[in-house]
């Protein structure tokens, strides 16, 4: 009898794993980390980061991004406060003593009672690729001296490093992940930021005084490498209730892009080109249904983009369009129906977003582009397979066994063996964790609504953990939706490191690890290049 209740458990046991495999399998993984919770507080104004510094009319808040399409070309901001003084930006080369100048524009804006410093633009064209420039900007007064390092040319084979921050505020949070990114040793060299930059609409009237804050605390970095910005609702601004009816008047009068060098009608969506990188940029509060300019441009955009000249597509924008969160829950919606079939169509690699101040990676267990169900019928039939193999073993060495201590033998190795074989099935269950995965087949009548396998779609990474004020998202969607591999409500930031035209090696990191601590990863593979399946490529 104590064999049968032994055997009769073992079997139990074992059926029990893959059952409970198969339901953990029904999404990705949702971290086990445990963050210390604690209210976001923004740094109070006297903090050493938002510091003034000295000297008559100091330029401050100053700010680069690219210039140009192509990468030769740079945008200087800055702001000086006590009058406009110089809006000249002097540069030279690393291996050079002859400076060269490059004359800007100055403007200033208005917001409610608040009146801004004098805000400078400068472009500085036909650089040298992949040269190291120093600039100096407050001729005439104060003089303050920065560098940067231009890309290497635009071409297929070219190794290029991302960081990527999105929704970064200016609380204690916030000045971790900037600490965090600048001391990765896989070292960024130009920010892909996904919107939502000062949260001064969060304070009485706008104050727009976070704005210089916020533009004193990141200099440390973006007065070194380009940023590349996206426009977020906290940069709309907009405040009937004070007066204030034109969107985004602060960000715009602050931040620059090229816009126009990629044909595009207003500066929420543009495009460049960086190393081996085309990258998109969208606006999610800007009108995007058909017919209006953000369609038209992108229609035509898409079209243009040569794989074999910059392999890897990019795409960058605020609201997520998969996201497990409750919070912004289907905010992206809208646009994901009007744009998503494009992205499959023109094989974009990779889609980043933020909004959701979380982390979520994108993909799947293999899903049927039929039926939606999971296929792992070949691991249960393997598995049948096994525990009925074992079970046949069994009666006969029981039949023909001599003594009971014989058959204990038998049944420890058995269910042993049925154990390491049902181990490795759900791990092969499991890994299907990075299929990617698109919902283009979906319209109002048919009802086919679940997210499928799709080896042409773009892996989606929400990104919105910079760490502001109003603090992480916390309450997600269970169970864990099948179309998220991985998702973690920490604050941080992550790296897009492109090696070539057919490898790129992503990491995401949280900011209480070390810094060379990868908190999720993935190697990319090309979907114009190497279109293979990444699935298994998680670490």
């Amino acid at each position: 009898m104590g064999l049968v209740r032994l055997f009769l458990g073992s079997v139990l046991g074992v059926l029990g794993l893959l059952v409970n495999a198969v339901v953990l399998c029904n999404g990705g993984t949702t971290s086990a980390f445990v963050r210390q919770v604690e209210k976001t507080v923004d740094m109070p104004l006297e903090s050493d980061v938002f510091h003034v510094p000295p000297g008559h009319n100091a330029p401050q808040q100053v700010h680069i991004t690219q210039g140009d399409h192509e990468g030769k070309g740079l945008i200087v901001s800055w702001v000086t406060m006590d009058d406009p003084g110089s809006s000249t930006v002097l540069y030279w080369s690393e291996n050079s003593k002859h400076k060269n100048k490059a004359k800007g524009t100055v403007v200033t804006y208005k917001f409610y009672n608040y009146t801004s410093g004098y805000i400078h633009h400068c472009t500085i064209k036909n650089l040298e690729f992949d040269t190291k420039y120093y600039y100096e900007v407050g001729i005439e007064h104060t003089t303050r001296t920065f560098w940067f390092t231009t890309p290497p040319e635009v071409g297929p084979d070219v190794p290029y490093t991302f960081g990527l921050i999105g929704d970064l505020g200016q609380s204690y949070d916030s000045n971790m992940t900037l600490t965090h990114y600048a001391l990765n040793p896989t070292k960024g060299k130009t920010m892909l930021f996904m919107g939502d930059l000062s949260y001064a609409d969060n304070y009485p009237n706008h104050d727009n005084v976070r704005w210089d804050t916020w533009g004193r605390f990141t200099e440390r970095s973006a007065a070194y490498q380009p940023w590349i910005w996206t426009a977020g609702n906290h940069e709309i601004d907009f405040a009937p209730e004070i007066g204030e009816t034109k969107p985004f008047k602060p960000y715009t009068h602050r931040y620059r892009v090229p816009y126009k060098a990629s044909n595009s009608t207003a500066p929420f969506w543009y495009s460049i080109k960086r190393a081996s990188a085309y990258i998109i940029v969208l606006s999610s509060y800007s009108a995007y249904g058909k017919y209006t300019p953000q369609y038209k441009w992108l229609e035509a955009e898409l079209p243009k983009v040569s794989r074999s000249e910059t392999p890897w597509l990019i795409v960058l924008m605020h609201a997520p369009w998969y996201n497990s969160y409750n919070y912004h829950y289907m905010e992206g919606e809208t646009m994901r129906v009007m744009y998503e079939p494009w992205f499959v169509k023109y094989k974009v690699d990779v889609v980043f977003a933020g909004h959701v101040h979380a982390y979520e990676r994108s993909g799947s267990p293999t899903i049927s582009a039929t039926n939606h169900r999971l296929i792992i019928l070949d691991d249960l039939d393997l598995l049948f397979m096994v525990l009925t193999s074992v079970i046949w073993i069994w009666i006969i060495f029981f039949l023909f066994s001599k003594s009971d201590l014989d058959r204990r033998w038998i049944l420890i190795v058995a269910v042993a063996t049925t154990s390491i074989v049902a181990v490795a099935v759900v791990a092969n269950i499991c890994d299907h964790k990075s299929e990617r995965v698109s919902n283009i087949a979906y319209n109002i009548v048919n009802g086919i609504c679940s997210p499928v396998r799709d080896p042409s779609a773009p892996v989606y990474i929400t990104i919105g953990d910079g760490g502001n004020l109003e603090g992480l998202a916390t309450n997600m969607t269970e169970p864990q939706p099948t179309y998220s591999a991985f998702r973690e409500a920490s604050f941080g930031h992550a790296i897009f490191d492109i090696k070539n035209r057919t490898h790129a090696y992503y990491s995401w990191h949280r900011n209480q690890d070390g810094y060379a601590v990868e908190a999720d990863s993935l190697w990319f593979f090309n979907r114009f290049w190497h279109p293979v399946d990444d699935s298994t490529s998680t670490q």
